[in-house]
């Protein structure tokens, strides 16, 4: 007999002011990736840009092959996500293309220049707010 954790059904809620999600709904999207892993639907694409350019599709999981701005996203159609420019990006279609990570939120996910002249702080703050909002910590 299966065991289903009742922890993906949680009630606990990470909350702003822009939007809520449930610990359900961010295990669902989990749920999603792992049934599309399994029909091996993935699409690698060179980098953020590629990604944003591709048709979304609800069975698509694309990994972006950067360096420093790379990773697994999925697509979701969900009015309440807003865009960050790290963990979140709008698709061209009005849907998201999604970051699935665990462990802590990098910075060079949202693009820092870094070079001691621009003012980052704007970056720095969504980074911050992502890793809020992901329940894991921001590391450099």
């Amino acid at each position: 007999m299966k065991k289903i954790s009742l922890i993906l059904f949680a009630i606990t809620m990470i909350c702003n002011s822009a939007y809520c999600i449930t610990a359900a709904q961010r295990n669902h999207a989990y749920i999603k990736i792992k049934k599309a892993t399994k029909s091996s639907e993935i699409l690698y694409v060179n980098d953020i840009g590629s990604l944003l350019t591709t048709s979304s599709n609800n069975d698509l999981i694309i990994t972006v092959k950067d360096a420093k701005r790379g990773g697994m996203f999925y697509y979701e159609k969900n009015p309440a996500l807003v865009e960050n420019g790290g963990t979140i990006f709008a698709a061209k279609d009005g849907g998201f293309w999604v970051r699935k990570f665990s462990g802590p939120v990098l910075l060079d996910w949202f693009n820092p220049a870094a070079d001691g002249v621009t003012d980052d702080s704007p970056v720095i703050q969504k980074a911050l707010n992502a890793a809020y909002k992901s329940t894991f910590t921001l590391t450099k």
